[in-house]
């Protein structure tokens, strides 16, 4: 509708690639121009240009069709395995200046293996960079990190958090905040599916496919739930990494195809 008031029918999803694989663009991203959904590509600089990453004239392509090139840092180390701050301090900054120096304009980061949204000097360190972070998984991004207290979900992730300030009045850190924010990992999804079930099998094949399929469209409509009044509270961020079936937890090109099918036939935002 033209008038930008939300309907309760609303429905949102961000899509986002991990690392620059090249499989986004070779294999991605002709299925998302079918349906002229764009992306997010997290770009681990260290990555582009190689046997499998993107060259830098593939990402400047995809930036200029309308997706976004968004920072993995300079280099895709766990910050876990980091012991000194300043160079954890020098993956995020050269993850922007290298971005920057091929003419992106980066302003979010995504943590390498999505690790150190629970320190406060790691927050610390990519608010000084970024406007927002990637540090944590959830189903559903609460727009306002508030899932648990004032929607019962997730506790985990949630707990503690109202608004996406990374500190509440009185000085306590909360683990959900804009540099903390959350992206259900498909891939990590589907590893689950397949090693609870289907061991043994084709993890590739039709039957984990369909058992995929089923899981995502239960967690992309689970927003509808918590979107009510006009009011967007929750959305999916979905993670993927290599559109391929080299490895067990890849997203296939076929199953990436029928998902972004139901995402059009259901009548998503992308």
């Amino acid at each position: 509708n033209n008038n930008n008031t939300i309907n309760e029918s609303d429905k949102y999803v961000i899509l986002m690639f991990d690392r620059g694989y090249k499989s986004a663009y070779t294999d991605a991203k002709p299925i998302l121009d079918k349906y002229d959904f764009k992306a997010s590509i997290f770009v681990a600089c260290e990555r582009t240009e190689s046997s499998k990453g993107m060259s830098w004239d593939q990402l400047r392509q995809l930036q200029n069709e309308g997706h976004d090139i968004q920072s993995h840092g300079s280099e895709h180390t766990n910050f876990a395995d980091i012991e000194s701050y300043e160079q954890i301090e020098s993956i995020v900054r050269e993850g922007k200046e290298c971005l920057k120096d091929q003419g992106f304009n980066p302003t979010v980061f995504q943590a390498p293996y999505n690790k150190g949204g629970d320190d406060p000097k790691i927050v610390d360190i990519i608010s000084r960079y970024f406007d927002f972070g990637f540090t944590g998984h959830s189903k559903l991004m609460f727009l306002n990190c508030d899932g648990w207290e004032n929607f019962g979900y997730d506790r985990v992730s949630y707990e503690g958090s109202h608004d996406c300030k990374p500190y509440s009045a009185d000085g306590s850190f909360s683990h959900a905040n804009r540099y903390a924010m959350k992206e259900w990992s498909h891939d990590r999804g589907h590893d689950k599916i397949y090693e609870s079930k289907y061991l043994g099998e084709d993890p590739h094949g039709e039957e984990v496919n369909e058992a995929v399929l089923k899981q995502f469209s239960k967690i992309v409509e689970s927003q509808t739930k918590f979107n009510k009044g006009g009011e967007i509270n929750a959305i999916p961020i979905i993670g993927y990494h290599k559109i391929d079936i080299g490895k067990d937890y890849y997203t296939s090109p076929e199953l990436f195809e029928k998902e972004m099918e139901y995402l059009h036939e259901n009548n998503f935002k992308v």
